[in-house]
């Protein structure tokens, strides 16, 4: 436009007043770019001292890092010493076999940097990967290949560092470089947690399966019992047991009448892929489903099965058989006689068995007993077994019971017991080791001359070794959106929400646990809540704020039944909007996250300042250097079109005032 209206200016004067509009237009050009490069000018400012001065992460606690707001190396020995909020820090280097001296010997500052992607590097955490905000975009490898290790009376997390490189291709972390024993290892900035090259050296796993009843194993037509699968990794300090397999073959007697709707059953036999199984101190839960004897089933069908877990890297372990999981069925005889319409002409014959009924009579059946022993208590202290014995006949009028012979499988003496009890109790003392008690109850069957004697045997294994674990689980209500237990953890909590947890430790043994602790740390819960203190006290519960755990001491858990420890929080209104110290951390993750046997996250509905903050992670991770050069071009073409700008004003003003002058010629 500027070049067509100067050469044409000398052939048509009339132009001089569309120039002259032109000009002022380019004036208010110039003032808009040179508004726009003080703007630019102004931010390349900032950039500089940002760059030069980057500014502080956030100081909020992680209860996933090693040591909070960590700088310097006399940071690391005053968390070693104790001199921090942070736990069990010297037990956790310790178990990587540094010391004292290795950390002094560390320099003051950080003297490395190191990338995610260079070497394969192995870093720990106090929190599983499952349970981190972004949990859901770590790739399931990292996850599978996390291994838990025990520091003292802590746990920690091992897993690759580059489980965290979610929205670039690789990270770098700042850290102190040490090196012991040849081999060199990081203490990563901020965070504290140690990293070395190469995954460390641990035990080989060994799976633990138990398959228990919960319910009568005497059935009568259409009862029904669950089948509880419990399994996991019982070796500390192990790798992950992978690929693992349950296969189940069912008693063909029996049906599933209630279970998962995806159960993976084939010709009768349950065959069930599970998670890898990291080390655990409790059994975990993976499969309840509900059975019964199938109609038309021969009245003393015994139904006995056993479930198997295979590994890719553990040994094949099994549960169940005789006699642990075995089924008695049993059909009574109607309580009154069947009377026939028409009598029959000519005296019937008598019962053998009683003479006192006719032999059409449905009572003249000749009863089966079934047998099941227990133990029904046990004291650990003195290893003494009271095992209780019950009888079921299933016609108890034809049924005399006479004495109790029992082999207590430690090479004792036989003990025999006079009773016409249909149960029976005994105490014995074991040594250390694992036994098979038996008993072999003799009871008649019939009355007065038709009487025969008879003998039923059942056994029970005996583990006079120390108590294993118990199985827990955890599940949670919102009160204020009275939401139920499987509807919570899809919401999001509010501001102001009341949650309430329960605690659940299952005791899948036939004898009752006394002095059961429990114990549940909520430190990322309270990031967004605060403990309802008097329901915990009136829950019998205790709460250590400086360790962040709550507490249920000296409990008593019944043979196979459960107990329940609730807790309740409240939302903190309003909710906090503080940022995350660091991604490798579930703090303030707009998460309240909680393990007790399962995992529980739970969303909260976070105000709009976190929402910005999460759409910053998703940028580019471009770094100073990136974006001073991206600053300084930008600069300079806003400098170059403001330039530009003030450059045509003048001229334009010249090619005015040379016209006014010359009149154009």
């Amino acid at each position: 436009m500027f070049r067509k209206l100067v050469s044409n200016l000398p052939f048509n004067p009339s132009l001089i007043g569309t120039v002259t509009f032109y000009a002022n237009r380019m004036h208010a050009e110039e003032s808009i770019r040179r508004l726009g490069f003080g703007f630019v000018a102004l931010a390349m400012f900032i950039q500089v001292f940002a760059v030069v001065a980057p500014p502080e992460k956030s100081l909020a606690y992680s209860n996933d890092y090693i040591i909070n707001g960590l700088r310097t190396r006399d940071d690391i020995l005053r968390a070693w010493d104790g001199g921090t909020s942070d736990q069990n820090v010297a037990a956790i280097y310790s178990r990587f076999g540094l010391t004292r001296e290795d950390i002094a010997a560390l320099p003051m500052y950080p003297n490395s940097t190191i990338r995610s992607d260079s070497a394969d590097y192995w870093t720990t955490g106090r929190t599983s990967l499952s349970a981190v905000s972004k949990a859901a975009e770590i790739n399931d490898i990292y996850k599978q290949s996390e291994i838990p290790v025990q520091a003292g009376s802590t746990t920690v997390y091992l897993r690759q560092l580059r489980a965290w490189d979610i929205v670039n291709s690789f990270n770098t972390y700042k850290a102190f470089e040490g090196i012991k024993n040849g081999k060199k290892f990081w203490i990563l900035v901020d965070c504290g947690n140690f990293t070395q090259v190469g995954q460390p050296s641990l035990n080989t796993p060994s799976l633990q399966l138990r398959k228990t009843i919960e319910g009568s194993k005497v059935l009568r037509p259409e009862e029904s019992i669950v089948y509880r699968f419990d399994y996991r990794n019982n070796v500390a300090d192990s790798y992950p047991a992978n690929n693992i397999v349950m296969t189940d073959p069912l008693d063909s007697n029996l049906e599933i009448i209630d279970g998962p709707a995806d159960l993976p059953i084939s010709n009768g036999v349950i065959t069930m892929p599970l998670p890898d199984a990291p080390y655990t101190a409790e059994l975990n839960t993976f499969l309840l489903i509900r059975v019964k004897f199938k109609n038309g089933t021969v009245n003393g069908t015994r139904a006995c099965n056993t479930a198997r877990l295979s590994s890719g890297n553990a040994p094949a372990v099994s549960d169940g058989g005789e006699p642990d999981v075995c089924l008695t069925f049993l059909s009574p005889p109607p309580a009154e006689p069947i009377v026939e319409p028409t009598p029959e002409p000519t005296p019937e014959p008598k019962c053998e068995l009683d003479t006192s009924l006719l032999k059409s009579d449905a009572r003249c059946v000749t009863p089966i007993v079934a047998c099941v022993i227990t133990n029904s208590d046990i004291n650990r202290t003195t290893k003494s077994f009271t095992l209780k014995t019950v009888l079921t006949s299933s016609n108890p009028s034809l049924t005399s019971i006479q004495s109790y012979v029992y082999d207590y499988g430690d090479g004792s003496r036989v003990e025999t017991i006079s009773s016409t009890s249909y149960e029976n109790t005994v105490a014995h003392i074991y040594k250390d080791g694992a036994y098979n008690a038996t008993v072999v109850a003799n009871y008649k069957i019939g009355n007065g001359t038709g009487q025969t004697d008879q003998t039923v045997l059942c056994s029970a294994p005996i583990d006079s070794e120390p108590d294993q674990s118990l199985s827990q689980s955890k599940i949670a209500r919102n009160l204020t959106q009275n939401l139920d237990s499987n509807a919570t953890p899809g919401s999001k909590a509010k501001a102001g929400d009341t949650i309430e947890y329960s605690l659940i430790t299952h005791n899948s043994y036939d004898y009752g646990r006394a002095n059961v602790n429990v114990s549940d740390y909520i430190g990322d819960i309270l990031d967004y809540a605060e403990l309802d203190q008097a329901f915990l006290t009136q829950q019998g519960g205790t709460f250590d704020a400086t360790a962040k755990t709550l507490s249920w001491n000296s409990q008593t858990v019944s043979a196979n039944s459960d107990i329940a420890n609730q807790f309740r929080v409240k939302l903190k209104t309003p909710i906090p909007s503080t940022n995350q110290p660091g991604a490798m951390t579930t703090a303030f993750d707009c998460k309240i996250s909680n393990k007790f046997g399962n995992q529980l996250d739970i969303n909260i509905n976070c105000p709009l300042p976190k929402s910005a903050e999460y759409i910053t992670e998703r940028l580019p991770n471009t770094g100073p250097g990136t974006s001073l050069i991206i600053g300084f071009a930008a600069t300079a073409i806003v400098a170059y079109f403001f330039a530009r700008s003030r450059l045509l004003v003048q001229e334009l003003e010249l090619i005015r005032t040379d016209f006014a002058h010359t009149g154009g010629l």
